[in-house]
């Protein structure tokens, strides 16, 4: 896959991850032009490879993320109280 086509990927699931709407993974794939499997696998290398803080809520049925923060050079930055 294109360079560009998967980062702009990833930038549409982190902005759906900050948008804190509610997305079911079936609909996360669809907006993603995913399968439902490699929208699995996208969000397992994010949480494990890339220490995305990222989990799933049973109440909205979405996933989000545990803490604030932003992508940066497709490296999760957390934003630090000061």
């Amino acid at each position: 896959m294109p360079i560009k086509k998967y980062l702009d990927r990833d930038d549409q699931f982190n902005q759906m991850l900050r948008s804190k709407r509610a997305y079911t993974p079936t609909y996360a794939a669809k907006r993603l032009n995913l399968s439902r499997s490699a929208f699995y696998n996208l969000l397992s290398e994010l949480k494990e490879d890339y220490n995305f803080p990222i989990a799933y809520s049973h109440t909205i049925e979405s996933y989000f993320y545990t803490e604030p923060g932003e992508v940066v050079n497709f490296n999760f930055k957390r934003l630090t109280k000061n």
